[in-house]
């Protein structure tokens, strides 16, 4: 009788134990990603003096866009409005990219004049009350219009914007002493 006993005890405790371990199934997928102890990031707004890489004079600070708020800044190239500059008497050619509520327009006179102030004030007027950037910069500098003639061609070959959004910051800043 003990024997019988000892053996339902040990049947009954055998019974029980492994049922708890039995169903464990591993609960993900192949799709599905662990977490292997990395913390999770969350997309926190900062401070334009915490943010010193891509905040500078010329990157608005809510940096939105057509598609959302806080988009990488981008070069965004007027083609009618240069064809429209371009035109005009005493203007060879010219070459007009918005960023964030500002245009910078370059432009190469024609047979060597140099635009009156008056021809200046036109072109920024027009580009401000057609496409309500907040400021206009405009420059007939030779070397600050054969470099963003450059940026034009490569943004049409589509080429990353990235790279060149921050060699035009610091062009910009060296051609305009005000964006400092």
């Amino acid at each position: 009788m003990i024997s019988k006993r000892l053996f339902l005890t040990g049947f009954a405790a055998l019974s029980v134990l492994p049922g708890c371990g039995i169903n464990e199934k591993d609960t993900y997928d192949d799709t599905a990603i662990r977490d292997m102890g990395s913390k999770q990031t969350e997309n926190l707004i900062s401070s334009p003096k915490e943010d010193s890489e891509t905040n500078t004079k010329l990157t608005d600070p809510t940096r939105t866009s057509y598609e959302g708020k806080n988009e990488a800044p981008r070069l965004i190239l007027d083609e009618n409005a240069s064809n429209r500059i371009s035109s005009m008497d005493m203007v060879n050619d010219a070459v007009v990219i918005k960023t964030n509520n500002r245009t910078f327009v370059a432009v190469k006179p024609g047979n060597d004049y140099q635009l009156a102030e008056n021809s200046r004030q036109e072109i920024k007027q027009a580009m401000q009350g057609e496409n309500s950037a907040r400021t206009v910069y405009l420059t007939e500098d030779a070397e600050f219009y054969k470099h963003v003639k450059s940026y034009q061609d490569a943004i049409i070959a589509g080429k990353p914007v990235d790279q060149l959004y921050q060699e035009f910051i610091m062009l910009a800043e060296k051609t305009f002493p005000s964006l400092k």
